[in-house]
């Protein structure tokens, strides 16, 4: 269950109260970074999916996606491609190629995301529900940000 907040000032608040009416244990999760790349004219959405790329140390994780979320490729790679060409070898250039054809990957959107995580625990101290407090950022390739958008995640 996904519930947005009206602004981060309530999402910390509401967060706040559920950790002091539950025994918690409180988890920060890492600030992430995520750029979603497609050609100027949407070859990729259109194609129905998505190609994004993650900082990781000195590599950036490529991941191609389908609409529904499962996994179509990944690679590891020191900077994100332009062309489906400058790939290297193999089913990911293959599956591209005739995608992208000639057209230039280019950086549409960043996600930066940053939270923590209560585990809301039962008497054996043992996890029975997560609650999750997402703060995300989204901006274009110009710059321009989106408002922020706080959120609060229910599930086991």
């Amino acid at each position: 269950m996904i519930h947005t907040m009206p602004s981060a000032e309530a999402a910390e608040e509401a967060f706040e109260n559920l950790a002091r009416r539950y025994r918690v244990r409180r988890e920060a999760q890492p600030r992430s970074v995520v750029t979603y790349y497609d050609t100027f004219d949407w070859r990729l959405h259109a194609d129905g999916g998505t190609l994004s790329s993650t900082p990781r140390e000195t590599e950036q994780r490529l991941v191609w996606r389908h609409a529904d979320g499962s996994l179509r490729h990944r690679l590891l790679t020191r900077s994100v491609p332009g062309f489906a060409w400058d790939f290297p070898p193999g089913a990911l250039r293959d599956d591209l190629a005739p995608i992208l054809e000639m057209r230039r990957l280019l950086p549409l959107l960043e996600l930066e995301s940053e939270g923590s995580t209560l585990h809301v625990l039962d008497d054996e101290e043992k996890t029975v529900a997560r609650i999750r407090l997402r703060r995300s950022r989204a901006g274009d390739a110009s710059g321009h940000s989106a408002r922020p958008i706080s959120a609060l995640l229910a599930g086991p």
